[in-house]
């Protein structure tokens, strides 16, 4: 009888992984196609491959579903110890789902994925946050969560936004601008309807910005940050 041979068997694939490759074929249209046709294969599957490997035309709200699909199944390594920030990768990916929803202006959706962000960094404390990048979310994510407050009319709710943006800064010069801009941006808006109660508006709304550039020059470091300010 001839010897048993035992083959160790390789680890299944984590969670993490297949997510994260899930991810990369779904957004990625220059991938091969996950089946291929073989000379084995019968007419029918062949038919049936050919079909399912297709190139893949997608609108931009099919893309913004999948993307939005692909997010919620990422929730489910939130926990996972081999990915490095795995909270703020997964709010990063809400995020930016989130962006391309305001842009079809489906705003609902668009809040579905920014709170669902927020929720994943508002577990850290701000003083444990040292990256550029996860400090950088924090305040694309609070001013994007005040656009889309803006788009639906809820002028208080962006406004107040906005002000808590100032406590994700973290000292950074372009963070200041980029904050200024956003409260530029809603005081021209205010300001070009002409309407004579909103000019007090759209001063608050300037004045803040100019507020912000001041403060910012105050902590530059480069000569092209404080043009930016200026």
């Amino acid at each position: 009888m001839p010897e048993r041979v035992w083959l160790k068997r390789k680890p299944a694939p984590s969670a993490a992984f297949l997510c994260g490759f899930s991810v990369q074929y779904v957004l990625d249209p220059n991938l091969p196609p996950l089946l291929e046709v073989t000379d084995n294969d019968s007419d029918e599957t062949k038919t049936a491959r050919k079909k399912h490997s297709g190139h893949r035309n997608i609108t931009d709200e099919q893309h913004a579903f999948i993307r939005h699909v692909t997010a919620d199944l990422l929730l489910l390594t939130a926990d996972v110890t081999e990915i490095p920030s795995p909270a703020f990768k997964i709010a990063s990916f809400f995020h930016k789902t989130g962006l391309i929803w305001h842009d079809l202006g489906e705003f609902e959706l668009v809040s579905t994925c920014f709170e669902k962000a927020t929720d994943l960094t508002s577990k850290i404390e701000i003083s444990a946050i040292f990256g550029d990048e996860e400090r950088k979310l924090l305040l694309d994510l609070s001013i994007a969560r005040s656009r889309t407050a803006w788009e639906v009319q809820d002028r208080n709710l962006a406004v107040n936004l906005l002000n808590r943006s100032k406590f994700v800064l973290f000292g950074c010069a372009a963070n200041y601008k980029q904050l200024a801009n956003q409260y530029m941006i809603f005081g021209k808006t205010v300001l070009s309807k002409n309407e004579t109660s909103s000019v007090n508006e759209a001063l608050k709304l300037m004045n803040e910005a100019l507020d912000l550039c001041e403060k910012g020059l105050r902590i530059v470091k480069r000569e092209s940050e404080t043009l930016g300010l200026k």
